[in-house]
Formats: structure tokens, sequence, C-alpha cells
């Protein structure tokens, strides 16, 4: 509940200051809450803090977008890894986070970020979450591939158009596995590949 009231809280109703100094709080909070993820047998202990991740990413992003898009990788990691648990419950919350922190997030000013980073050969936040999302389509995560392929959807949905020459791996492993003899759920990945028509013509 003290969470809640923390990340809930009306960025409209703070002054610059005010912002500035609730953005590092939830920076800080966010940071701590990355080093102690819950043990992956425990499923609503699980929910309730992938639900407040995603809470916090978003909280972040409205006061300080820089510092939220520079938490992504690893917090897309962290719920990656869990994905591994065999508790499709804890899963299916994870991919759920993912969805809600890239619906909140993916913006022109990461894709922008990346395309300079590419230039001078350093390390963006987008393209690190890219390799992540792309890596949730190996077959160790074949059980799960459904809420993988609607966390697809979203992403190829909430980026911008022009984050389409970052996105051409993701979606040749895409099209891959659309040929594989390995697929399941193949309707929810042609919802996918919609929202990247749709994104990017």
């Amino acid at each position: 509940h003290a969470l809640h009231s923390l990340f809930a809280v009306d960025h409209d109703a703070m002054n610059d200051k005010q912002t500035r100094k609730h953005a590092d709080l939830v920076f800080h909070v966010l940071t701590a809450l990355g080093d102690m993820p819950p043990h992956s047998s425990d499923i609503e202990g699980s929910a309730a803090y992938f639900q407040a991740v995603a809470s916090g990413v978003a909280s972040l992003a409205k006061g300080d977008r820089a510092r939220a898009s520079q938490m992504l990788p690893s917090i897309f990691k962290m719920l990656a890894d869990t994905m591994l648990s065999h508790k499709t419950q804890v899963a299916r919350a994870a991919c759920k986070a993912m969805c809600s922190v890239a619906f909140q997030t993916l913006d022109e000013s990461m894709v922008r970020q990346a395309l300079q980073a590419n230039k001078g050969g350093a390390a963006a936040p987008l393209p690190q979450v890219l390799a992540t999302v792309e890596g949730l389509l190996h077959y160790r995560y074949k059980e799960h591939w459904a809420g993988v392929f609607e966390l697809l959807r979203v992403v190829l949905g909430s980026v911008p158009r022009s984050a389409g020459p970052l996105v051409v791996s993701l979606l040749n492993t895409m099209d891959g596995l659309r040929r594989s003899e390995e697929l399941v759920h193949g309707n929810l990945l042609d919802q996918a590949f919609g929202a990247a028509v749709t994104t990017f013509g």
C-alpha cells in the first residue's frame, strides 16, 4: 500500500523541485526492489512485486524519463529471467509487467538515443530491451509463448515508426519462428505481426 501511494502520486500537482525529489525517491525504491526479487515459487508475492516494479517505472517515467529508460534493460532482464520459472502464474505476471512497462516507456526519445548511440558504437537502453524480448522467442520459453506474443504485440505497437531499423532482428526471428514446426499460438504471433504492420506500414 505504501508503494502504491508513492507511485500513484499526481505529478501534475507538483512543481519542478517536488517532481525531481519524488523521482529521486522512486528511483532509489526501484533500485532497492531490483536487489530483492521474490523467490520464483512465491506466486502471490511475485505478482505483487512485478506490479510494483511496473507501477514504479511508470511513475519514474513521468518525473524523469531519462532515468526510467536507463533502468529498463535490467528490469526487462530480471522479468525475462523469471519467465523460466515453471510456475505459469509467475511467468504470466512477469509478462504482464513487461507489457505495462513497454506501453508506458517506449517512445521517440528512446529511439533517438538508440540511433545516436548506434553511430558512436555505444549501448542504449532500447536495443538491449529489444534483444531481451527477442530472446524470449527461444524454445526454452515455449510454454510461455502466449504471453510472449502478447508482449511482442504491445512492444511493436508502442514503439514509434522511427524504430524500424532497431526491430529488424526481432522481426526476422519472429518470421523464422512463424515457419517453424515448433510454433504454438500462431494466431497470437500473427497479431504481433499485425501490430508491426500498423506501426511501420
